[in-house]
């Protein structure tokens, strides 16, 4: 996972932003060896009190995993893109690229995937580079 990409020894004792973190708390257990304060947004699996907490603190590193592939909408991807990249801050996201055809369609889940190859986002992540399943941007602060 993009948990096991990133150096936490560089973010010891800050906080962390999971956008579209999903319902489970392992990760939170996982990031308190480093002292580290996890806030978790997710539209569909956290309530609108943990929500709002997630999106009113001032993080020192974004984390979105595995969210933006399961979005139809050209338009909302960008928008989340925006909303992540304004925040100036290191920003790491993680991409399910699916069967890579290019080609969404719901998946036997039940839910859509894009199936879009990683490098295809980079038209909302200019600048970004790509290290395997991950595109992050590590901003001078």
């Amino acid at each position: 996972t993009i948990y096991k990409f990133i150096d936490w020894n560089e973010y010891k004792n800050c906080i962390v932003l999971d956008y579209g973190a999903g319902k489970f708390n392992n990760v939170k257990d996982y990031l308190l060896q480093w002292n580290i304060k996890l806030y978790c947004y997710d539209k569909y699996n956290r309530s609108e009190e943990e929500n709002n907490e997630a999106l009113s603190v001032i993080p020192n590193i974004i984390i979105c995993a595995n969210v933006l592939n399961v979005i139809m909408e050209d338009n909302e991807i960008k928008r989340i893109a925006e909303l992540l990249k304004n925040y100036n801050k290191p920003l790491y996201v993680q991409i399910y690229e699916g069967d890579k055809s290019g080609i969404g369609r719901l998946s036997k889940k039940d839910c859509w995937q894009r199936n879009e190859k990683i490098d295809s986002y980079l038209k909302y992540f200019e600048g970004f580079e790509i290290k395997g399943k991950y595109l992050y941007n590590l901003p001078a602060i």
